[in-house]
């Protein structure tokens, strides 16, 4: 509002945050606990520590559109995840469920899906493989 101008809002545009009834909206969320996976680029990992740790995600709860802008852009979630840096790291599963039994959060664990592949060589392609099986007749 600029009364100094003459300007006055409809309040529209305020978010209203209550912490005591916010507070109770968070605590019976459900968030996700998983190891993240190494990522598909062409290029060597920047992250060395890929696959040692636990990260846990959290579902935004609400956001609000903006009159301004017509899309929903922030959230008054405090645990908003903005990039991975936003996210809880944990040594270890068990100390994240601890981490989201202690906060009153419920919890899903998705565990990692590891592809054992076995080492092959070029040469093997041309390698002799014993006589040739007797084709049966077509008739």
């Amino acid at each position: 509002m600029r009364p100094h101008q003459g300007i006055q809002s409809s309040g529209a545009g305020f978010i209203h945050a209550d912490p005591t009834t916010d507070s109770l909206k968070f605590q019976d969320r459900v968030v996700r606990i998983y190891m993240p996976q190494k990522k598909h680029v062409h290029t060597p990992p920047a992250d060395k520590t890929i696959g040692k740790y636990w990260m846990i995600d959290y579902e935004p709860v609400s956001t609000f559109k903006s009159p301004l802008m017509q899309w929903s852009s922030a959230t008054i979630d405090p645990f908003d995840s903005k990039g991975d840096s936003a996210h809880g790291r944990f040594p270890s599963v068990e100390s994240a469920i601890s981490y989201a039994k202690m906060m009153g959060w419920g919890y899903e664990v998705q565990y990692p899906r590891f592809k054992y592949l076995t080492k092959k060589n070029y040469q093997d392609n041309f390698a002799y493989k014993g006589e040739p099986k007797p084709e049966a007749d077509y008739d």
